[in-house]
C-alpha cells in the first residue's frame, strides 16, 4: 500500500506543509498590500525618541476574505501578458477582470444577459505595472463572430486630473458607463465583449486584448418606424398596431405583450421588415412569428423573396440576388453608392400573413430569427375579423 511521504517539518505531510506556508504567505502579502501608507518624507509625526514604531494588528481570516472580495472581479480576465507574442509589449496595466451592473449587479454566468434598453455600468479592476500619472487609452467593443458588425466606445484607464498617481501593484477599480442603446441598435443576441489597449500609431498594429467574454444582448424595442400615411391605410377595419421596431441577430427573440378588447379574434398579421448581412434563396424561412391568444397560439413564417427581402437589394446589379423583391412599403435613400457607383434606395417590405384559424383575444406576439442573417422589424399589427372567435 502506498503511504504519503512526510517531511521533517513538524512531522506533517509535505502537501500540508505547503498549504501552511501558502496560508502564511497570503496573510502576510495581503496585510502588506492593505496596510496604511506611511506619511510622506518631511511630514513625519513628532513622537518621542524612545517610542517604538506601531505595528498594525494582523488580519483575521474574515478580514482577508473581505479584502479579497474587494479586489476580485465577477468576470475574471485571463493573464494575457503571460502569453504575449514575440515583440508585443505587455503595457503599463494588467486587467484582472470586470463587474457588470444594470439596475443591480449582473450575476456570474458563462454568457451573461444584458438588456439592450438599459444603461450598463462596467467596473474594471486594474493593476499597474509601473507608476501611472495620466490616462492610457483603450477600447470597449461589442461584436458578432459571424458578421462584420461591431459597436463600442473609446475609453481610458488611469487617474484623472487632480487625482493621485496609481502605484505599481495596487488594485484600482474604475467605473465606465456604456450606452447599450447605441450598441443594441446595431447588434443583438449572442455576441462578444472585448477590452483592448489602443495600439500605438503605425500601420498594421493591433492593441493587446485584455479580456474577451461572451454575452447575450437582448434587443431594445423601440417605436414603429413606418410613417403613418403609409401604415394606416393598411388597417382596414378593427386593428391593433403594435408600434414596435427592433433588430434580431444570433438567436435573439422579442416578445411583445398585447391587450385587446374581449371577444376580438385576430385574423391577419402585418409585419414590415427587411434583412441584411447575407442573402437567402427564394422561399427560405427567415423569421418565425407566434401569436398567442386565450385558447392557444398560431405560428407563421416570413420567407425570403415572399414576405421580406434584403434591404439593400438594389445595391447589386439586376439578377445578382437569388430571391425576388417582396412587396415594398417604404424606401429611403442610402447614404452610400451602389456597386456601380450610383445612388440607390434601401427598402422595407410588407408581409400580410393569415392566421388560420383566427387567434381569440391575442395576448402576445413573439418574433424569433430562423436564418443566419440580421433582421430589422420596423412595425407590426394585428387585424381583427368578427367580434367572436370561431
Amino acid at each position: 500500500m502506498n503511504t504519503p511521504r512526510h517531511s521533517a517539518f513538524l512531522g506533517m505531510p509535505r502537501p500540508a506543509v505547503r498549504g501552511v506556508l501558502w496560508s502564511v504567505f497570503a496573510v502576510l502579502a495581503f496585510s502588506a498590500a492593505f496596510a496604511e501608507t506611511p506619511p510622506a518624507v518631511g511630514v513625519q509625526p513628532s513622537v518621542a525618541a524612545d517610542t517604538p514604531p506601531s505595528t498594525p494588528p494582523p488580519l483575521t481570516a474574515r478580514d482577508v476574505k473581505a479584502r479579497l472580495a474587494e479586489i476580485t472581479p465577477t468576470f475574471p480576465a485571463p493573464y494575457a501578458q503571460a502569453v504575449l507574442p514575440v515583440g508585443v509589449e505587455p503595457g503599463a496595466v494588467r486587467l484582472l477582470g470586470v463587474d457588470l451592473a444594470q439596475a443591480g449587479p449582473v450575476a456570474a454566468s458563462k454568457r451573461p444577459r444584458l438588456e439592450g434598453g438599459r444603461p450598463l455600468t462596467l467596473t474594471a479592476y486594474w493593476v499597474p505595472s509601473t507608476r501611472i500619472v495620466g490616462r492610457i487609452p483603450f477600447s470597449l467593443r461589442f461584436w458578432l463572430e459571424n458578421f462584420m458588425v461591431s459597436r463600442g466606445e473609446d475609453l481610458a484607464v488611469g487617474p484623472g486630473p487632480g487625482q493621485p498617481p496609481w502605484e505599481p501593484g495596487v488594485v484600482q477599480r474604475q467605473e465606465y458607463s456604456v450606452n447599450l442603446s447605441n450598441v443594441s441598435s446595431m447588434l443583438t443576441g449572442n455576441a462578444r465583449l472585448s477590452l483592448q489597449l489602443t495600439p500605438k500609431s503605425g500601420a498594421g498594429q493591433t492593441g493587446l486584448v485584455l479580456q474577451e467574454m461572451p454575452v447575450f444582448l437582448a434587443p431594445q424595442v423601440g417605436r414603429g418606424r413606418i410613417r403613418a400615411e403609409l401604415w394606416e391605410p393598411l388597417l382596414a377595419g378593427p386593428a391593433k398596431t403594435l408600434s414596435v421596431s427592433f433588430r434580431l441577430c444570433n438567436e435573439a427573440r422579442v416578445r411583445v405583450p398585447v391587450r385587446v378588447e374581449p371577444g376580438r379574434a385576430a385574423t391577419t398579421l402585418l409585419v414590415a421588415s427587411a434583412y441584411a448581412y447575407g442573402s437567402l434563396p427564394q422561399d427560405t424561412p427567415v423569421m418565425e412569428v407566434t401569436v398567442e391568444g386565450r385558447e392557444g397560439a398560431r405560428v407563421v413564417v416570413l420567407r425570403s423573396g415572399v414576405d421580406t427581402a434584403r434591404t439593400d437589394y438594389d445595391f447589386f446589379p439586376p439578377g445578382a440576388q437569388d430571391h425576388a423583391k417582396a412587396a415594398i412599403i417604404d424606401s429611403q435613400d442610402a447614404d452610400y453608392l451602389d456597386s456601380g457607383g450610383a445612388p440607390f434606395q434601401r427598402h422595407r417590405y410588407l408581409a400580410r400573413l393569415a392566421l388560420d384559424p383566427p387567434v381569440a383575444e391575442p395576448r402576445s406576439v413573439s418574433f424569433r430569427l430562423l436564418a443566419d442573417v440580421v433582421v430589422d422589424v420596423h412595425e407590426a399589427a394585428l387585424l381583427f375579423g368578427g367580434a367572436d372567435a370561431p
